[in-house]
């Protein structure tokens, strides 16, 4: 059986290439992009690893180097760079991976190049919770050594470190990073504040990501805390003022209608709306008022329909037309005077003053 770049679908634009091998070492599979990237004409199934290497200068050393579990550099097809690795399979044989090395590096300046201009820090964790990825403002902002800057430093080792620097508080540092590893291993999502020790304080946040991994963030949201307890300082104050002001006014209300319940003269303040607004005990029992009908908003036409409605403006023939005209008079723009006739023969003698906000 022979697989060719015919034969075989290809992926994609740079894609790695793969094959697969035998407990013998010899070819069962191999994809397009293996066969492009080694320049092969095609892919004999039985092919030993060795012959289809052949092209490649010092292929014995190459192999002795996959076989210890390196990844290694060798030329390929179109003078690009490739990467080589081999790896076991589940049924004792093995998978050689190969894929563009200058495209790789590419894609990896390019992850870095975005996380270094992230506005937070950041840590990815393989599924064995090893360092695989950071950024500068990790370092920074956790105010960590640099020498922990490496691939495959262990998550445990960031831990320990916070934990005897005093990072998670008051406690035993072993304990406390058995604490937080036996929380990393359940690999669940999660977002917490810390306060570091000079005051500072990061919102931590934790996700899983495929492969059993993790990718935490680290921002510092110092300022946004200080200004948030600044707001609630000063909700608090303004809270404090509102109450205060409003004792005040209440006062103020108690002693205006305390004043106003003395004088002998009945006195009503309308506003612009003609809506009653205040009143004194003296106008309810001069007018004969039933109480249930002074409210503040209480409308003018409500009020005169009522003394109408009683007979206090006589025998009325509509009694519509004559609820008009006591709403024009009353908003005219200048004081006016007149008797009100009560129907149990009590003459009231009225000014109207209109008011500046009218």
């Amino acid at each position: 059986m022979t697989l060719d770049a015919g034969e075989v679908e290809a992926a994609a634009g740079v894609g790695p290439g793969f094959a697969r091998f035998d407990a013998e070492g010899r070819l069962t599979w191999a994809n397009a992009m293996l066969v492009r990237h080694l320049g092969l004409p095609a892919a004999s199934a039985g092919t030993a690893l060795a012959e289809m290497l052949v092209g490649v200068n010092g292929v014995e050393g190459l192999l002795r180097r996959l076989r210890a579990g390196e990844l290694v550099e060798a030329p390929g097809s179109g003078g690009r760079t490739l990467g080589l690795s081999l790896g076991a399979d589940a049924d004792g044989g093995s998978i050689l991976t190969v894929f563009d090395l200058v495209s790789a590096k590419a894609r990896e300046a390019c992850l870095e190049t975005t996380l270094e201009n992230l506005n937070q820090g950041v840590t990815v964790f393989d599924g064995d919770l090893r360092l695989v990825a950071w950024n500068r403002l990790a370092w920074e902002v956790l105010d960590l050594p640099r020498v922990l800057a490496q691939v495959g430093t262990p998550m445990e080792t960031f831990i320990r470190f916070s934990a005897e620097r005093g990072e998670f508080g008051p406690g035993d540092p072993d304990e406390l990073t058995v604490l937080r590893m036996e929380l990393a291993r359940r690999r669940e999502a999660h977002v917490y504040e810390r306060v570091r020790q000079d005051g500072r304080v990061l919102e931590v946040r934790g996700m899983p990501i495929a492969g059993g991994g993790f990718v935490t963030t680290y921002s510092d949201v110092t300022d946004r805390k200080r200004f948030a307890t600044e707001l609630e300082g000063l909700a608090g104050s303004l809270e404090v003022r509102v109450r205060e002001r409003t004792a005040e006014l209440e006062d103020k209300r108690v002693q205006l209608e305390s004043t106003l319940d003395a004088m002998s003269d009945a006195i009503s303040v309308f506003d612009k709306d003609m809506r009653l607004v205040v009143w004194n005990q003296r106008y309810e029992d001069l007018f004969s008022l039933p109480h249930d009908l002074l409210y503040i908003g209480c409308p003018f036409t409500d009020i005169v329909r009522q003394n109408i409605g009683r007979g206090d403006y006589g025998e009325v023939a509509d009694p519509e037309c004559l609820l008009a005209e006591r709403v024009e008079l009353a908003r005219k723009a200048e004081p006016y005077g007149y008797r009100f006739h009560r129907v149990d023969g009590v003459v009231l003698e009225t000014r109207h003053r209109p008011m500046p906000d009218g």
